[in-house]
């Protein structure tokens, strides 16, 4: 909510104490979503570099914990990164690695993953697909 809200050190200062706390009580689970909540802000905060470094710290988390039900935010930002960057192949990629967990997403917020299909199908010419 912070990040929404463009007060972005506040919000790294709650995912600062989040974390800590995670790591103290040892609640693997709980970094994994602090890991994903500081993806999505920092790609809020335009911050690409950083949001792709903890979106793929995220996804190693997520390998460690079996837990791909999650994975749809951090390969959604690291498909946003790509096209950011004009590597339309790389975030293709992205897009393609998450079509395999699909009936494990539930509803993530922000919607990454969708606004990169969107986007890289509206540049391939696929208007009513992107929509």
């Amino acid at each position: 909510m912070l990040s929404a809200m463009d007060r972005f050190d506040d919000a790294e200062a709650v995912l600062a104490a989040y974390r800590r706390e995670a790591e103290e009580f040892g609640a693997s689970w709980a970094l994994e979503f602090c890991e994903r909540c500081a993806c999505s802000s920092r790609l809020m905060a335009g911050r690409l570099g950083e949001a792709a470094v903890e979106a793929e710290a995220t996804l190693a988390l997520i390998e460690d914990l079996d837990m791909w039900h999650d994975s749809d935010l951090p390969l959604g930002v690291l498909a946003l990164v790509s096209i950011h960057r004009n590597a339309i192949e790389e975030a293709e990629a992205y897009l393609a690695r998450s079509r395999s967990y699909r009936t494990l997403y539930g509803r993530t917020l922000p919607a990454y993953r969708s606004l990169a299909e969107a986007i890289l199908r509206n540049a391939r010419g696929d208007d009513s697909g992107a929509i």
